[in-house]
Order: C-alpha cells, then sequence, then structure tokens
C-alpha cells in the first residue's frame, strides 16, 4: 500500500510539474522582451511549448521574436493585426 500512494504521490507530482510549465497562449500587446521561452510575454503567464498548446499573436509592440531554447507548439494563430514571426 505505501508503495502504491508513492507511487500515486510521484506521478501527481511529475504531471502538476509539466502543466505549470506549459499551456495554451495569447502574445502580449506589451511584452518585457522578444524571447518566447519567458513566461511574462504571454497571458496566462505560461510559455506555449508543447504539441498541445496553440500560440496566439494579435497586435504587440514587439513583432520580432527569439527563442532562449528548442520549442515545440502544437499550432500557432494569427488574430487580425498580428505580425509574422
Amino acid at each position: 500500500m505505501k508503495a502504491l500512494r508513492y507511487l500515486f504521490l510521484t506521478l501527481t507530482l511529475a504531471l502538476a510539474t509539466h502543466v505549470t510549465h506549459a499551456g495554451s497562449a495569447t502574445w502580449d500587446l506589451n511584452p518585457t522582451n522578444n524571447d518566447w521561452n519567458t513566461a511574462a510575454n504571454w497571458t496566462p503567464a505560461t510559455v506555449p511549448d508543447s504539441l498541445t498548446d496553440v500560440a496566439t499573436f494579435g497586435v504587440s509592440n514587439l513583432t520580432g521574436i527569439s527563442f532562449s531554447e528548442m520549442t515545440t507548439v502544437g499550432s500557432i494563430v494569427f488574430n487580425p493585426g498580428g505580425q509574422c514571426l
């Protein structure tokens, strides 16, 4: 029974860690910098970085984006007024 509890706890923590580091998000109007991998540049403050995530772009003051690490995303959506990467 103890082993099952530890397994459950380990799986729960692993999933919670993954969820906190990824998610669909929209690029901010006034991002803090041009780095895709900065959570503060997105709303909500999470970096789209998995095959299930959607990165959405609309109007923004920063339109040139850089990547500080390898990134994979499921899809990219450009709303009216959105800029090219």
